[in-house]
């Protein structure tokens, strides 16, 4: 009988545990998004939807792009479930010391890339841009390359930021991470507003011929990821985490995670090789590459509010059933898991649909916006809409 007890308490606890996290995490993102969004008005209010906004959009997007081909894919995939099954093998100081080998060799990949991706603007935008044959296409080029160069060290402070992200959450820590996107939405806000304040109605040969607001948007938009990432690095001391440098590529781990990579990166490289066609299609007309990117971050919205954070707290306990070859609860917990992702979203799915376009109207045309882009945005959402559930179990998949 008291075997029976003890049992029942501890599936309750961790019921608990997980809901609590999750709660934890759906309140941190809840907050993120909803500054996100608002960070989606600042830019159409401060830079419209048209030529400026797509210019933008696409020298910001290469960044993400390019993190995801490199690293992106295999630290949201593979480093958290590795780093919750090394902590809970017992043995603390070899799984620290693995960690910090993952640490070391992405550290300098994400360094090396960045760098590289300096180099290399003129020739990403060239990709980017290959289909648009406007008058204006010289000159979006231009200032399309200029932002790039200022955005690229975004690529090395997401890895930063995702790598110790994959740490927190593998000590069950969770309300952090999903709260730090805050700092960078707020930067990113103040940042636009001030631009828009100094540089009302903006175009991109403005742009071009005053430095100062190029800098101001490249530099300011950079500075709200570097925040973020440096406002996570105090936090791993709280936990305990024993970090150092350990240049050691023959790590288990390290080799694990390499190996269990594979796949994921396959498929990342295919999802980013179908978004870079997709954007050099959108730019061959004005406000489409705009409509995309603010379409595709609503249709976001409901995974990354709710059904992410709970995919997200079951990570930790999944890779423990796994390491420990336990695949009747690995199977149960994720199928409730996956269920909850889908049932959760469905509504937003079906607002998107049929309230699309008056949505976006209401909360984007304002400032710079003009009717016929707000327009093209709503459009591109109703479209969005119908992908909602399949994104949700996609994701919840992949999170797995």
């Amino acid at each position: 009988m008291n075997r029976r007890i003890n049992n029942l308490v501890g599936r309750l606890t961790r019921k608990s545990s997980t809901a609590q996290n999750a709660a934890l995490m759906a309140v941190g993102t809840l907050a993120s998004r909803l500054l996100g969004l608002g960070r989606i008005v600042a830019l159409a209010y401060a830079l419209g939807s048209h030529s400026l906004a797509d210019v933008f959009n696409l020298a910001n997007n290469a960044p993400n792009t390019i993190y995801d081909l490199i690293l992106g894919g295999v630290i949201s995939a593979t480093l958290l479930p590795v780093f919750a099954s090394r902590l809970a093998e017992g043995d603390s100081r070899k799984a620290w010391a693995s960690l910090s080998a993952v640490f070391t060799i992405s550290t300098a990949l994400l360094l090396v890339a960045t760098a590289v991706f300096e180099l290399a603007a003129p020739l990403v935008i060239d990709v980017y841009t290959s289909l648009n044959h406007s008058a204006q296409a010289p000159l979006q080029r231009q200032a399309a390359t200029d932002l790039l160069r200022l955005f690229a060290p975004q690529l090395f402070f997401y890895g930063l930021i995702a790598l110790i992200t994959a740490t927190l959450n593998a000590k069950r820590q969770f309300a952090i991470p999903a709260f730090a996107p805050v700092i960078n939405n707020l930067v990113a806000i103040v940042v636009l507003l001030y631009f828009a304040s100094k540089y009302p109605h903006p175009s991109v040969e403005a742009v071009l011929q005053n430095r100062h607001s190029m800098d101001l948007l490249g530099i300011g938009t950079t500075l709200g990821v570097a925040f973020q990432a440096l406002s996570l690095i105090p936090v791993l001391r709280t936990v305990g985490a024993r970090l150092r440098f350990r240049w050691s590529p023959r790590d288990t781990t390290v080799k694990e995670i390499f190996s269990l990579s594979g796949w994921t990166a396959g498929s990342v490289a295919l999802n980013q090789v179908a978004l870079i066609v997709i954007l050099a299609l959108a730019d061959k007309v004005t406000g489409q590459v705009t409509a995309y990117n603010y379409g595709y971050l609503f249709f976001q919205l409901p995974y990354a509010i709710a059904a992410f954070s709970i995919m997200s707290a079951l990570q930790p306990e999944l890779a423990e059933y796994y390491s420990k070859s336990d695949l009747r609860n690995f199977s149960r917990r994720f199928g409730i898991g996956l269920r909850s992702s889908v049932a959760i979203v469905l509504p937003a799915g079906a607002a998107f649909l049929s309230l699309g376009p008056l949505l976006i109207a209401l909360v984007l045309g304002h400032g710079a916006s003009g009717r016929e882009g707000t327009t093209l945005i709503g459009q591109a959402l109703e479209g969005f809409a119908f992908g909602v559930p399949g994104f949700a179990a996609f994701l919840a998949m992949v999170q797995a």
